[in-house]
């Protein structure tokens, strides 16, 4: 749909449309029978691109946090990332959620780590990429809303700025980020506010009457449990992430919270976004796939607590790593179907039979 945003799917249009009848892929395409055809050709040259595109915004997070963190820290947060099946998995195919979650993620680091106009580049980079995120989801505005307010916030407490520099900075960077989001839409260049009320009412107020399996009963999209976003983590999520979040929820690491503001902030934005959910309740479908923008933030405290841990057993972190590389096993291009061990697959089978059947497990399974 276009109101979702085209930056990236123009990208995979205009590289396939590049490549699709290259003498330099012709080989490859001809010695693959899966290749027989235009369409299959197109959409494989649209997925690698992708990939490619997943892993530059990956490498470019991988600096942004070793500016601010160190290089070990930013280093195991990607392999965490990576190794992450719901994000391994997307990654591969859903350019919408995948390149939301990292953008706004980028968007969030540059944003809360900047400050106030500490570096004039970052701010504008910062700026520019708050427009593409709301651009590839306008419900983005709401979580850029969320960065913003913490920022402010912390600035004035912290960094003791007055309220008229804090206006003009915020004014400036809505006003790029507005910008930039038009830009990049092309749908919105002749009819701009029709184009941004059908993208609300189409995200933000979609009135979705279709239904998501959860826990073994089909519950309508606009009826779902407060809890739903904790319950679907809860059995999506490896495990080893959920004792982290839990180590960081029981306040185990207070000297974190002290000496690192993006910690704090992934936090307040974990809240933020529940708190928001439970009040709001929007109507969602395919598990948490609408979600998806969590995980970095989620990885972010994980990382921290693990590498405080591991200062007293320095095997841990290995011990994760080959963890999560065993929940990758046997998944092939399917990593976006993982449950983890606290789900009871022959339950959740017989009981999705009875109900309406559970469509191919192996492909897409997207209940429990």
């Amino acid at each position: 749909m276009e109101t979702y945003g085209q930056f990236i799917s123009l990208q995979q249009f205009y590289f396939s449309r590049l490549f699709v009848d290259s003498e330099l892929l012709n080989n490859f395409f001809n010695k693959n029978e899966l290749f027989s055809s235009f369409y299959s050709k197109t959409i494989f040259l649209r997925y690698f691109y992708l990939n490619i595109y997943v892993s530059a915004m990956l490498l470019i997070l991988y600096f942004t946090i070793s500016s601010f963190n160190n290089k070990k820290f930013a280093l195991l947060f990607i392999i965490l990332l990576v190794l992450t099946p719901s994000f391994s998995g997307h990654s591969l195919f859903n350019q919408k959620d995948i390149g939301f979650l990292l953008h706004i993620f980028l968007a969030s680091l540059l944003i809360v780590q900047n400050g106030f106009n500490k570096n004039t580049k970052i701010f504008y980079f910062a700026s520019v990429l708050s427009g593409i995120s709301i651009s590839l989801r306008i419900s983005g505005i709401i979580f850029i809303f969320a960065t913003v307010l913490f920022s402010i916030i912390y600035q004035l407490n912290l960094e003791k700025k007055s309220w008229r520099e804090v206006v003009y900075y915020y004014s400036k960077f809505s006003a790029i980020s507005i910008f930039t989001y038009l830009l990049v839409s092309p749908g919105s260049w002749f009819s701009p506010i029709e184009f941004i009320s059908t993208s609300l009412n189409q995200q933000i107020f979609l009135g979705w009457t279709g239904s998501t399996l959860t826990n073994g009963i089909f519950i309508q999209a606009e009826s779902i449990s407060s809890f739903y976003l904790f319950s679907w983590f809860f059995y999506k999520l490896p495990i080893v992430f959920i004792f982290l979040i839990v180590a960081s929820i029981l306040g185990l690491y207070f000297k974190i919270l002290r000496r690192d503001t993006f910690y704090q902030f992934s936090l307040y934005f974990l809240l933020f976004v529940n708190i928001t959910f439970i009040f709001y309740k929007p109507g969602v479908y395919d598990g948490i796939r609408q979600f998806l923008f969590l995980l970095p933030f989620i990885i972010y405290i994980s990382t921290s607590i693990l590498l405080e841990i591991s200062k007293k057993f320095k095997i841990l972190i290995p011990i994760t790593i080959l963890y999560l590389v065993f929940t990758q096993y046997g998944l092939g291009p399917y990593k976006y179907v993982y449950f983890n061990e606290l789900t009871d697959e022959k339950t959740i089978t017989y009981e999705c039979e009875n109900i309406d059947g559970c469509g191919n497990w192996l492909t897409d399974y997207w209940g429990y």
